[in-house]
């Protein structure tokens, strides 16, 4: 999966807490996410193209969603959708194991 980091509503407080410094960095990791998605959609073509499948996962709230190559990709790859809370399941990073 791809990071979903620059994508979380908790950003919103990070920019008002943070202010303008962050604000840059937190575009440029926003920037880098959706060239990630970009190349994440090629992938995705080539893997459809020898009837392979693919799958996509972000927290359900996250602001990316809202992106248009997101959207598209999301069209495009005909993804079925599911929402539910991986914490909720047990889902935790390695980091923190």
């Amino acid at each position: 999966s791809l990071p979903c980091t620059p994508w979380p509503t908790i950003q919103f407080l990070n920019l008002h807490l943070h202010g303008m410094s962050f604000a840059k960095k937190l575009q440029k990791a926003q920037l880098h996410s959706l060239r990630q998605v970009a190349v994440f959609l090629k992938l995705c073509r080539i893997v459809k193209a020898h009837k392979g499948t693919s799958s996509f996962e972000w927290p359900r709230f996250a602001i990316g969603w809202k992106r248009p190559i997101v959207q598209h990709l999301l069209k495009e790859q005909e993804y079925d959708t599911a929402d539910f809370d991986g914490c909720a399941v047990g889902v935790i990073s390695k980091k923190w194991q």
